[in-house]
């Protein structure tokens, strides 16, 4: 009766293992990956031993010895289908790490989710921001140079983005090009971030790879588009540039008599007018300690860094 309810054991924690391994549970989950499939696989089998009880009570004809040799040739069916299935893969976000991005401020390699929450922008900020609308099964699809007076038109698409749950109840790319590189993301706060260069009533050009400069399509529908200016005040804090020095203002020009602050201060954006931000100055206890004027952009460039996370 031991060798039964041991061989019912292990045969259910095989065959759990064999299916954890075949739907890629834990497949980006790294070092945690195979404490996840021991932990499901465990599960199971004791869900199996349960199941054996019940079948040992309910038995009648059928002789132990008959039940325990379909135990045996299914463990060892698990065992060579542990063996033989192929470990489920992520798609790696291969950007070599002494690549560094146009977009000025990070340098990375491996999980496109590990970016920065900072952004510098050193090139031409285009019209404002685009976030792809993200759910579990969710495709953004992007195409190139579609016929913009054109109502009736079919596009392939060239290459997309699928976006999938993780184990946790997060959100990943489980597809993605190898090419991309959006302005700003972290999955893990849901935030997905591509700079648009043109906006239609049908289609939104994005730039999707911000160190080779390169723009493809989206439909206008797939997600939801917001102005630079918007965007800006909605950040969590911004800083002032060593390469752009500049001092906070009390009025929005130059001219204006400048107020002098602690370098060691959070500027919370509060409001837009042109070129020019109005700040919010706090202590690093975000106790409000004065405000004033500072330049964000200048001819289509952004002159300070902006955070999106405390």
């Amino acid at each position: 009766m031991f060798f039964y309810f041991t061989l019912s054991f292990l045969t259910v924690f095989f065959i759990a293992g064999w299916v954890v391994k075949l739907l890629g549970i834990g497949a980006n989950q790294g070092l945690a990956a195979g404490a996840m499939v021991l932990f499901y696989a465990f599960i199971v089998g004791i869900l199996g031993l349960v199941v054996a009880v019940l079948i040992y009570i309910k038995r009648k004809s059928l002789p132990l010895f008959k039940i325990n040799l379909i135990l045996l040739l299914l463990l060892a069916l698990s065992v060579v289908l542990l063996k033989i299935t192929p470990k489920k893969k992520s798609v790696p976000y291969n950007k070599p790490a002494e690549e560094v991005s146009q977009a000025g401020f990070f340098a990375f390699s491996g999980d496109v989710n590990k970016l920065s929450n900072s952004k510098i922008l050193e090139q031409e900020m285009g019209m404002g921001l685009y976030t792809p609308r993200m759910v579990p099964g969710q495709i953004l699809y992007f195409y190139e140079c579609p016929t913009l007076s054109s109502h009736n038109e079919r596009l392939k698409p060239a290459d997309s983005i699928v976006f999938e749950a993780t184990t946790y109840g997060g959100l990943e790319m489980r597809y993605k090009p190898e090419w991309l590189e959006p302005h700003y993301v972290k999955l893990d706060y849901d935030m997905l971030l591509f700079q648009v260069n043109s906006l239609g009533r049908r289609y939104i050009e994005l730039t999707v790879n911000e160190s080779q400069n390169k723009a493809l399509y989206v439909s206008a529908d797939s997600g939801t588009y917001v102005d630079w200016n918007q965007f800006i005040i909605q950040a969590h804090s911004v800083e002032i540039l060593d390469t752009f020095p500049q001092k906070i203002k009390s009025q929005p020009f130059h001219g204006s008599k400048t107020v002098f602050f602690n370098e060691d201060v959070i500027l919370v954006p509060i409001h837009v007018k042109g070129d020019w931000l109005f700040v919010e100055v706090d202590d690093l206890q975000y106790n409000p300690i004065g405000h004033g004027w500072i330049q964000w952009k200048k001819d289509g460039e952004l002159l300070i860094r902006y955070q999106l996370l405390s």
